[in-house]
């Protein structure tokens, strides 16, 4: 059976945004979290807020004990900082721009693809012997995860905002790139920190997320995080063998 679909009507009451659309979100002072935002563990009072005093238009992160992989030596009920969306197109670009002035060794904030805590690749700001490092890490219980890259960078990244960003340039690969911020918000100069494949977060469960965290890898730290301008914009998505529907031809 074949047949005129109903038109198109994207003018309705109702709270959120549309499967498949763009996140153009700016946490703005009296806004609340995007109701599409998720978490990986229950979230703590007081790790994320929305346009805290002295910060309007960012989200504050307040770092957990817990990174990314988690640890024996701590309960999952310390919490865990990690905000996300799904992945929900093949081929997208994600953004964030961070404010963090790492004060303890190992404090660390950035953005991952996530899959579970077994499997997921990350790109964050660390402070480490005493030098400012940018450091991927990825985790697989699929395949051999890539060796951790360490970049460092000068004092100046923790003193400004830095623009961090996971690109899924095509259906089989992530590229993960960071960037310190300049007057253009619109044309950051990104440095390609690594390339990684999309297998090492392939498989079941809830679907690859991608979001940002800040850890304290098990130390002692509390230094927070401020996020701002974070933008998710879809590419392209694969529907069937060498078929693409791709992001401007969405109705």
């Amino acid at each position: 059976m074949s047949g005129p679909l109903p038109p198109t009507d994207l003018d309705i009451n109702a709270h959120g945004r549309f499967i498949g659309g763009p996140d153009v979100v700016d946490f703005s002072p009296g806004s609340d979290m995007p109701i599409h935002f998720t978490y990986w563990r229950f979230p703590i009072s007081g790790a994320y807020t929305v346009s805290p005093a002295k910060h309007p238009h960012t989200l504050r992160l307040v770092p957990s004990a817990l990174n990314l992989t988690g640890s024996p030596n701590h309960a999952l009920s310390d919490g865990q900082t990690f905000i996300s969306r799904r992945q929900t197109d093949t081929l997208f670009i994600y953004s964030v721009d961070i404010n963090f002035l790492a004060a303890v060794e190992n404090e660390e904030v950035g953005v991952s693809v996530f899959l579970t805590q077994d499997q997921h690749l990350d790109l964050g700001l660390t402070k480490l012997n005493n030098g400012t490092y940018l450091r991927f890490r990825g985790r697989s219980s699929k395949e051999i995860p890539p060796a951790e890259i360490l970049h460092r960078v000068d004092s100046t990244w923790l003193s400004e905002k830095v623009r961090f960003q996971i690109d899924a340039f095509n259906a089989t690969h992530y590229r993960f790139l960071a960037g310190k911020m300049e007057e253009d918000v619109d044309r950051v100069p990104l440095r390609e920190i690594a390339v990684a494949p999309a297998s090492l977060v392939s498989g079941g469960y809830t679907g690859t997320l991608v979001g940002v965290y800040a850890t304290t890898n098990g130390g002692n730290g509390s230094t927070p995080a401020y996020v701002s301008r974070w933008r998710y914009r879809p590419r392209g998505q694969a529907v069937d063998c060498d078929t693409w529907v791709y992001a401007d031809e969405h109705c």
